[in-house]
């Protein structure tokens, strides 16, 4: 991929990103998401990290970034998703091998 391809790309993301968070914001000083109830679900700053994510996966051809921002999402919301669990450290090695085995197969779709 050619340096000016990848500036295009860098752009696209970025701006797309601005975009979004611009409606969201425009969105939430209107009101309409406390019409909806929703308010406090999609301002929450722990979200930001997945639209965000989600953005980059979308319009980038590196996907590194983005699948680090849906990560640090679901970092942030580890509570919220597996509350349930007693003990986190039960989950070290089950993720650590789910990682080893995204980062060898994205490896070789690379190639």
């Amino acid at each position: 991929m050619s340096a000016q391809t990848r500036k295009t790309n860098d752009k696209l993301a970025y701006g797309i990103s601005l975009i979004f968070f611009g409606l969201l914001f425009l969105l939430n000083k209107t009101g309409f998401f406390d019409i909806l109830g929703i308010e406090k679900y999609v301002m929450d700053w722990k979200n930001f990290f997945f639209y965000a994510g989600i953005i980059f996966l979308i319009f980038r051809k590196d996907k590194i970034v983005g699948a680090i921002l849906v990560c640090l999402g679901l970092i942030f919301r580890f509570n919220e998703l597996f509350g349930w669990l007693k003990n986190y450290s039960d989950l070290f090695w089950p993720i650590l091998l789910i990682i080893a085995g995204v980062i060898l197969t994205l490896s070789v779709w690379k190639k």
